[in-house]
């Protein structure tokens, strides 16, 4: 194994690991997300869909990992950058990334309909940018979705939460309940695999969805505003619902007995890529029991749990950028191997990276 050390490159490092962990991302041959996209003129929709869809993850969109399934699922677009509303799936097993969908009739290929909110049947959603606001529900084996700018002149958003059998790949709109969240940009959401529901930020509210056949539930449980460059993460250990992005760091307690209230961290101004990247992609990672973010180029930043300051170690063969505007999901952790997966461009292929023990 490559090693670098990281005598120059740690950051506001107040608990220094006693060993450098550092690792060589493997890039994935045949996994340019671009190659498998619909032709133009897909099913003879009037619509270049191989000609826009680089803006799947171009455009202000993200994924979701099953761990069970050991796939990553990644949906985008949206506005006018994007109106295919196919899905896609990175098997980390066997390497493979596939298109598992086909686009349904794009809603402005010709024009809106007559609602531009949702695709000409209704019986699955629009293409859209997804944010932060995917997430793989692992007990009901479901990709939840909600919101987001969709595909349409005015790039409006809903307040629909749609449901995709992991299984079938077939969507449902969802019959949810409660405290719904407004219709929304900049979305961040994640999963608590203990208690089995998501936790979301919109714009100005914090919820939690918990998930039921006959139709989830939201129940809002703070208030405070975010803005449209922030991604999130659960710890489930501790309880932590973190936010990250563009020199910001906000942390929600969840345990028992919390008020939700938003927790401003401040970021040392030496941690430039975290200041200077929008919706870098942050994890929890299971194994090391913290928190990991990219922000693109070589670094990783983890976050020490006790201090909530963040170090950096160097890894070998990243992408040098991140996606402009945005990595959100796409920067994913799957605990089955202890792998890190990130796509990052359309054009790119994927990578996976494993830490040095």
């Amino acid at each position: 194994m490559h090693r670098i050390l990281m005598s120059s490159l740690i950051y506001a490092c107040s608990i220094l690991p006693s060993a450098a962990e550092v690792g060589r991302w493997e890039v994935i041959p045949n996994t340019q997300l671009k190659q498998i996209c619909p032709t133009n003129k897909f099913n003879d929709y009037p619509y270049d869909f191989s000609y826009h869809c680089g803006t799947v993850t171009g455009a202000w969109s993200g994924a979701a990992l099953s761990q069970q399934r050991g796939t990553l699922y990644i949906w985008g677009g949206g506005h006018n950058d994007y109106y295919g509303n196919e899905i896609y799936g990175f098997n980390i097993r066997d390497k493979h990334l596939l298109r598992l969908t086909d686009p349904a009739y794009p809603a402005n290929a010709t024009g809106a309909p007559k609602s531009e909110l949702s695709p000409f049947d209704g019986t699955q959603p629009n293409g859209r940018h997804t944010y932060d606001g995917l997430n793989v529900l692992e007990k009901a084996d479901l990709l939840w979705a909600f919101s987001g700018s969709l595909a349409s002149g005015s790039g409006g958003a809903d307040r629909e939460t749609w449901l995709m059998d992991l299984a079938t790949h077939e969507w449902r709109r969802d019959a949810a309940t409660g405290d719904i969240p407004r219709k929304t940009y900049g979305l961040v959401s994640a999963y608590d695999p203990i208690n089995d529901r998501i936790y979301l930020h919109d714009t100005y509210s914090f919820y939690q969805y918990q998930y039921t056949p006959k139709g989830g539930r939201y129940l809002r449980l703070s208030d405070s505003q975010i803005g449209l460059d922030l991604t999130a993460a659960f710890d489930p250990l501790r309880k932590r619902f973190l936010m990250l992005g563009k020199g910001k760091q906000f942390l929600i307690s969840t345990a028992d007995g919390s008020d939700f209230r938003r927790q401003k961290i401040p970021l040392p101004s030496d941690l430039k890529p975290l200041h200077e990247t929008n919706a870098p992609g942050l994890v929890f990672d299971s194994k090391r029991k913290r928190f990991v973010a990219w922000a693109g180029g070589p670094m990783l930043f983890i976050q020490d749990p006790q201090t909530m300051t963040w170090h950096s170690i160097v890894t070998v063969g990243a992408p040098n950028k991140a996606t402009t505007n945005g990595t959100f999901g796409r920067f994913a952790y799957w605990r089955e191997r202890d792998l890190f997966v990130l796509i990052n461009n359309a054009s790119d292929n994927i990578r996976v990276l494993k830490l040095a023990e």
